[in-house]
């Protein structure tokens, strides 16, 4: 009796001696993680609340890492712990309540993405344009063209069709008509400017970045009097183009995302990831749809981080160099892409403001050399609030192209001499109603 006393006693402490040590090693761990975390504030400006770093861009660690400057020694030592500190924050201790793979789901890459999706910024911008002599003299010859083929495959068809030579003429573009289509030369020595506005507002669930901008004529070489206008949300992985005319919606399109939402856009053209990055607070490692590990640290100094993007595989992308400003807190200083047929974008930020304790761009310039001629654009942070909410303002019934429903067989194509023109058939056409957003896409 007395020894299965004693060895009862035994197990007893036995198990308050593992309880213990499993108390002891799970405030060491997480001392450790806390103080790695700390650590990371150099690269990501990370605190503990900002929680879901995306890991890739640390795990490559620093052998496969293009470093093409040497590190100075007294920061030197903090790209180890900043590597396994992310991979610790996002590996080692999966949070209470969630499973590994929750715990390791990315979400924002840094505490300006998680601030800024509560925030509505309104900004103002100017822009110029001056057209290459270049673009003017291919554009011109390339309307030419395509008027005389037009015109050519026309009269055959109404030929055909017995309609009389005098009838014809009338239908045809006429020598006039095409002279004031052409853009005039001396566009090139005039640069026009043009006046934009966005509107970006923001809640976790939803985006809305509304857009008015002049828009220029190319045969006039003025900005239109009007001014275009589109909204386009953005809600999980789907975004919707609301398009205006006569300041009423026309139409919408519908497109989803295969992955981040944020890394093209919108697929119509209408809103650009880098305009988002310096204008709503979206992480310039998302642009392009690079994996994080395809970005290599280029440089690094008590005033910035520089990484660059190149994917050898594939000579027709392009080239992205970032730039982060560790004064305020990582956020974006300087982008520069360049393309393979030449042209170059270089966005820079001229000042910053500090808003819920976060450091954002407040004013913002790019300069484009591209084969339409050089571009120069200023934009300038009007307001920054908090967002209350943010609503579809699409009226039901409004025609809707469901780019999510659309297959092969939906388009017809068009040939006018060497050019094809694919347009949607009307079949691919709905209408817009409050849950079409929920139904299901089919697979055609």
């Amino acid at each position: 009796m007395m020894r299965n006393s004693a060895l009862l006693a035994t197990q007893i402490w036995l198990l308050v001696i593992a309880s213990l040590a499993i108390v002891v090693i799970g405030i060491v761990a997480n001392t450790l993680r806390n103080a790695l975390l700390h650590a990371m504030k150099g690269l990501m400006a990370m605190t503990v609340m900002e929680i879901h770093v995306p890991p890739k861009l640390y795990q490559s660690t620093l052998s496969n890492m293009s470093i093409e400057t040497r590190i100075p020694i007294r920061h030197a030592f903090r790209l180890p712990l900043l590597l396994l500190g992310a991979m610790l924050l996002q590996t080692g201790l999966p949070q209470a309540g969630k499973s590994p793979q929750q715990a390791r789901r990315t979400t924002y890459y840094d505490a300006r993405e998680r601030i800024a999706t509560t925030l509505t910024f309104e900004w103002n911008a100017v822009s110029t344009i001056t057209l290459s002599k270049e673009f003017i003299t291919s554009h011109n010859a390339w309307l030419i063209n395509h008027v005389e083929l037009g015109n050519k495959e026309l009269r055959e068809e109404l030929e055909r069709d017995g309609i009389p030579p005098e009838e014809i003429q009338k239908y045809l573009i006429s020598a006039d008509e095409l002279q004031k289509r052409l853009v005039p030369e001396e566009a090139a020595e005039h640069p026009v400017e043009l006046s934009k506005r966005y509107l970006i507002e923001r809640t976790p669930k939803r985006t809305r970045v509304r857009c008015q901008q002049q828009i220029l004529s190319l045969a006039e070489g003025m900005p239109s009097a009007e001014l275009e206008q589109y909204d386009t949300y953005f809600q999980g992985s789907m975004v919707i183009t609301v398009g205006y005319s006569d300041g009423r919606p026309r139409d919408a399109a519908i497109s989803e995302a295969e992955k981040d939402v944020w890394a093209f856009a919108d697929s119509t053209g209408t809103v650009r990831t880098i305009e988002l990055v310096f204008l709503a607070g979206i992480s310039p490692l998302r642009l392009e749809g690079a994996e994080l590990e395809q970005w290599h640290l280029k440089s690094v100094s008590p005033e910035k981080w520089v990484f660059t993007l190149k994917r050898a595989e594939d000579e027709e992308e392009p080239v992205i160099e970032v730039e982060l400003d560790r004064r305020y807190q990582d956020a974006p200083a300087r982008v520069e892409v360049r393309y393979s047929n030449g042209d170059k974008w270089i966005w820079r930020v001229l000042k910053y403001k500090r808003i819920e304790r976060v450091w954002f761009p407040s004013e913002v310039e790019c300069v484009a050399n591209t084969g339409l001629g050089l571009e120069w654009e200023k934009y300038i942070l009007v307001r920054s609030e908090r967002t209350k909410s943010v609503e579809f303002e699409i009226p039901e019934g409004l025609p809707v192209t469901d780019m999510r429903r659309v297959s092969d067989s939906d388009w017809e194509s068009y040939q006018t001499g060497n050019i094809v023109i694919k347009v949607l058939t009307p079949k691919s056409q709905q209408t817009w109603k409050p849950d079409l957003l929920e139904e299901k896409r089919e697979k055609k």
